[in-house]
């Protein structure tokens, strides 16, 4: 019943390291991709470059008419209006600042799942570790069809209800946010974070009902639904912040294909998804890495304990964006 190899000490340093290349990959990444507006980040329309008169207390964007006629018609072909080509660009919250967080939750539903596919959180009557996925359900799908097929309903039952708990909470976040990307660009934008404090309230609460069960009578069915309606909360907020669902964070099935494709395409010489392809490997290591360091923090503070980093973790990104929202 020993999941976790005990002789990866010795890694940590390499992966920490390998870690911080790809948070640095991604964010090159972002610099080199169109960048024209955070919404539309296939955009390929520039901004031409306008004269600036600097003096102590502003600076003031000289437009000409041929420039403001080139505005124009560019954000006429882009369905927009040059209004949003010549305000100043969010400094806070830039692409970069979305794929680090993007980083950030994937390696936390990464380490979520770890700690409850490791079994560090509910144990059998006898004592052995209870393991399942609670950050993606395709294997749930499966499992669920072969369950039904060999009439084990037990079976079937705990994985139908993942899977509806996961599509609960992403439609928990579709019903607070509404809206298929945000639109950074518009003033009037407020950063959408309140479904974090959702995704936190559930891991709270998961930490809650096993810390005050008894040794034995936590229900593995309720810990696991709970974790999948956070990550199904936190997957659907994530995927909004950059359109085209750029930053899919809680599942990785369709992320690995899709580098696949975009490798390939790029090998081909079609480089119009090649700036993805840094990103989604960031978050894929991100992922592999928070279930990493679940191993580590699991055999030192125990599974239970360790939610609270994940709490921690959404409180902290919700802040980030709230601050955010205070310099509209």
């Amino acid at each position: 019943r020993t999941f976790y190899p005990s002789n990866i000490g010795s890694m940590r340093p390499v992966l920490v390291f390998t870690v911080f290349l790809l948070f640095q990959a991604a964010a090159c990444s972002a610099r080199r991709a169109p960048t024209s507006d955070i919404s539309t980040p296939m955009a390929t329309a520039t901004t031409p470059q306008l004269p600036t008169t600097t003096t102590a207390s502003t600076t003031t964007t000289l437009i000409n008419k041929s420039s403001a006629s080139s505005l124009s018609s560019i954000a006429s072909s882009r369905g927009g209006d040059a209004q949003a080509f010549t305000k100043e660009p969010i400094a806070l919250m830039s692409r970069t600042a979305l794929i680090r967080t993007g980083c950030l939750l994937a390696a936390n539903s990464g380490f979520m799942n770890g700690l409850a596919l490791g079994g560090k959180l509910v144990t059998s009557e006898d004592g052995g570790a209870v393991k399942q996925a609670v950050a993606a359900v395709t294997g749930a799908w499966t499992t669920s069809a072969l369950a039904t097929s060999t009439k084990s309903y037990g079976v079937m039952k705990t994985q139908m209800s993942i899977m509806a708990s996961y599509f609960g909470g992403s439609m928990i976040n579709g019903l607070m946010n509404p809206t298929a990307a945000v639109d950074w660009d518009s003033p009037s934008t407020k950063a959408p974070a309140s479904a974090l404090l959702v995704s936190a309230a559930f891991v709270l609460a998961t930490q809650e009902y096993i810390s005050r069960s008894a040794a034995g009578s936590v229900s593995p069915l309720i810990v696991w639904c709970l974790l999948a309606l956070a990550n199904g909360v936190q997957n659907s907020w994530t995927s909004m912040l950059i359109q085209g669902n750029v930053l899919r964070t809680a599942h990785f099935s369709g992320c690995t294909s899709d580098m696949g494709s975009f490798a390939g395409q790029t090998i081909r010489g079609c480089n119009q998804n090649a700036w993805k392809l840094p990103i989604f490997a960031a978050l894929a290591a991100s992922f592999w890495s928070g279930s990493a360091v679940s191993v580590f923090c699991a055999e030192k503070y125990g599974g239970a304990n360790c939610l609270g980093i994940s709490v921690g973790l959404y409180l902290a990104i919700y802040a980030f964006f709230t601050s955010f929202n205070s310099q509209r």
